[in-house]
């Protein structure tokens, strides 16, 4: 008993873990900002290369602060009187820092990251590292008592401690987390083909003429990157009852901040789309959302402007560029 309430003396809560993570992230955050204030437009040229800015700052901050520079104590940790030390209660070098704190970086800021025509290999291999690595986190510093470490502090073998307290012996990391964390990482593997294969056939034509439309828009010298979507949106109320909107969505991301309200760029991407899906003919609108701005990862801030076009239209206005030539 005396063993437990020591070891509940030295290791850090889950919670407190986290009200520091936030503050630490809302530091971050505020750096960010005053970055992109200066230079926004800087980092809009950059595009996907931009959240390099954010992934080598959120390393130098938490790999000094959490080393024996700043002794283990990001911003958060002083607050809430935690910090980061090794098994022998000693803050870590600012190299064995920066490795715990790649551990979340990596999978955090490749994610949502756009990779124009990525290859289906490269796709799971990136699957795993974002969604695998970051269920793996959450889920062991949720649930791994023993030690309360998370797969950051396992992989450099660190501990979250209250500042001021003495350390004790631990045991090992229940094995079963392990296996856990494994499961997650193979899931993660295959969950690409298994969403797929969800799908109906029916469907797989109509996501290929996307993806082709896609890789189309991807082409026009304007942009940047674009995704393409087919949807539907319901809305209710007691006037009008149930209205079902289906609409094909294309969110496509100038060079150029001016393009943002360029509408003859939008009628060429809607036509693009009006000319190469199908169903699109079918559908009640063809939106298309032109976007510009930056995502460093831990600031972004964008521009839109969305587009609307019934398929009536867009014949219209390909019988007047027809009738042109």
């Amino acid at each position: 008993m005396e063993e437990q309430q020591q070891k509940e003396l030295w290791l850090a809560g889950f919670w407190r873990r986290v009200g520091a993570f936030i503050l630490d992230l809302l530091v971050l955050a505020g750096a960010g900002l005053v970055l992109g204030f200066a230079l926004g437009d800087v980092f809009a040229d950059m595009g996907n290369w931009a959240k390099l800015i954010g992934f080598v700052i959120f390393l130098a901050y938490f790999g000094l602060a959490n080393s024996h520079t700043g002794n283990g104590q990001t911003f958060g940790k002083k607050v809430l009187k935690i910090q980061v030390v090794d098994k022998h209660n000693a803050t870590i070098p600012v190299s064995r820092a920066v490795g715990r704190a790649s551990v979340i970086a990596v999978p955090y800021f490749l994610n949502g990251l756009q990779v124009p025509n990525l290859p289906d290999a490269m796709g799971n291999v990136l699957s795993v590292i974002v969604f695998g690595g970051l269920l793996s986190i959450f889920y062991l510093a949720a649930f791994n008592r023993r030690t309360r470490q998370s797969l950051h502090d396992i992989v450099s073998g660190t501990y979250v401690v209250n500042v001021g307290t003495q350390p004790v012996t631990l045991q090992a990391v229940w094995k079963p987390h392990f296996a856990v964390v494994g499961a997650l990482l193979v899931a993660s593997l295959f969950a690409p083909a298994l969403i797929m294969n969800m799908v109906p056939s029916s469907a797989i034509g109509s996501l290929d003429q996307l993806s082709a439309t896609q890789q189309r828009v991807n082409q026009f010298t304007a942009i940047r990157y674009s995704g393409v979507t087919d949807g539907s949106t319901t809305v209710s109320s007691v006037s009008n009852g149930t209205n079902t909107t289906h609409y094909i969505r294309v969110e496509a991301y100038p060079y150029n901040k001016q393009d943002v309200q360029n509408q003859t760029l939008a009628e060429r991407i809607a036509l693009m789309v009006f000319d190469s899906v199908d169903a699109a003919v079918e559908r009640d609108v063809i939106l298309v959302q032109l976007i510009h701005g930056y995502d460093i990862g831990i600031a972004s801030s964008w521009v839109s402007h969305q587009f609307s076009f019934s398929p009536t239209q867009l014949s219209q206005i390909r019988n007047n560029i027809q009738s042109r030539d």
